[in-house]
């Protein structure tokens, strides 16, 4: 995986919080390194319940990256990433485990990865260490202009 990609993952069963398995979207930023172990992949998900950043909303004020639907987008619909919400990091291997719940669904422009990515990189919420991750996947992908 490339970040940016976008996946859709059917019946995701690690939740952060109380709910049942559902689909969910992910946008894969990096990972921490070929060598590490255990190997970890980074991802952020994705929203459609955009009431809650709407001006009264819950979540109103938070650092989001809106998403249309469109040829050129790998969402369905109209969604949203909150950069400020925790993300996941993902166990490649269960990525493989899960490979018939999982597909593939496109990429993300470089323009909307810059755009996540300076968010990132100002937030308190991502570590040093995960951000220099991230980073360095942005890198050797050909993104610029970090």
């Amino acid at each position: 995986m490339s970040p940016g990609d976008v996946i859709r993952w059917d019946n995701f069963s690690l939740q952060k919080g109380p709910g049942e398995d559902k689909a969910r979207w992910f946008v894969f930023l990096g990972d921490n390194g070929r060598f590490e172990v255990p190997a970890v992949l980074f991802a952020l998900t994705a929203t459609t319940q955009l009431h809650y950043y709407e001006a009264r909303g819950a979540r109103a004020g938070r650092k989001v990256v809106y998403f249309e639907p469109s040829p050129a987008s790998p969402f369905e619909g109209k969604c949203l990433i909150d950069v400020e919400n925790d993300h996941y990091e993902l166990n490649p291997l269960s990525l493989k485990e899960m490979d018939a719940d999982i597909e593939a669904k496109g990429c993300i422009s470089h323009e909307k990865l810059l755009e996540i990515w300076r968010i990132i990189a100002v937030s308190s919420r991502y570590s040093r260490r995960i951000k220099e991750d991230i980073r360095r996947c942005l890198e050797e992908s050909g993104i610029r202009g970090l």
